[in-house]
């Protein structure tokens, strides 16, 4: 899915894309910790990435270890996931946050970012929608 198509779909469903701040404030949790789950090192009861050999995205909620103290589940592995946040002001791209089933555990960590533009589309790639608390 695109960042137009997820930005869209965000909009109708009456949300928005996380900013990238966001997004790593879930992913690190209160205590600002490496990975969603503590410091302890990834692992495949964790999280769906290259390492796991799976070679596809599952389905959310299939590595409950890997959930976040505030309940966020798969935040790491299974799919990069689009933000509203542009990867620089020269650019025309939007960050990418959480590595990927087919990218090394190297890049399934909460402070990793790369970054794609708006029109990409691919398997590993996709989003979570974030609402405003009032």
């Amino acid at each position: 899915m695109s960042w137009k198509q997820a930005a869209a779909y965000c909009r109708w469903a009456g949300g928005r894309l996380p900013t990238e701040e966001e997004w790593e404030r879930t992913a690190r949790g209160p205590k600002s910790t490496k990975y969603p789950w503590g410091n302890e090192d990834i692992n495949p009861l964790r999280a769906n990435y290259e390492e796991s050999s799976i070679g596809h995205p599952t389905p959310v909620g299939l590595y409950p270890s890997g959930i976040t103290p505030e309940g966020a589940l798969d935040l790491l592995g299974n799919v990069f996931e689009w933000t509203s946040s542009k990867y620089s002001e020269r650019t025309k791209t939007y960050v990418w946050k959480g590595g990927s089933f087919n990218y090394s555990g190297a890049l399934a960590r909460s402070s990793v970012r790369t970054f794609g533009e708006p029109e990409t589309q691919a398997r590993f790639l996709g989003f979570r929608m974030a609402t405003s608390i009032t």
